[in-house]
């Protein structure tokens, strides 16, 4: 048993088709480790940061949250930080 994984990907990571491979061969691992529930936001730090600052130019970005996608700038703030909180991977 376990609770689902929330990753957050910057986006340079997958930015080239070797990356792409990379994140396909970390899919695969997930899927022969029977891991039940991973979820995925590929957004930078940076970007998130600004949306808080500036709700109004954000308003369409949307981020995973607790299995359902929710626009960013419509959640509390607790729930902004949470996913500024979360690692930014950012290398294989």
């Amino acid at each position: 048993m376990g609770g689902p994984i929330n990753l957050r990907l910057s986006p340079q990571l997958l930015a080239t088709e070797r990356d792409l491979d990379n994140f396909v061969s970390l899919l695969r691992a997930v899927e022969k480790l029977g891991v039940f529930h991973i979820q995925f936001n590929v957004i930078s730090t940076d970007v998130l940061r600004k949306a808080m600052k500036e709700p109004e130019q954000y308003r369409d970005l949307m981020v995973r949250v607790a299995s359902s996608c929710v626009y960013f700038v419509e959640i509390t703030e607790e729930q902004q930080l949470d996913i500024i909180n979360r690692t930014e991977h950012q290398a294989w």
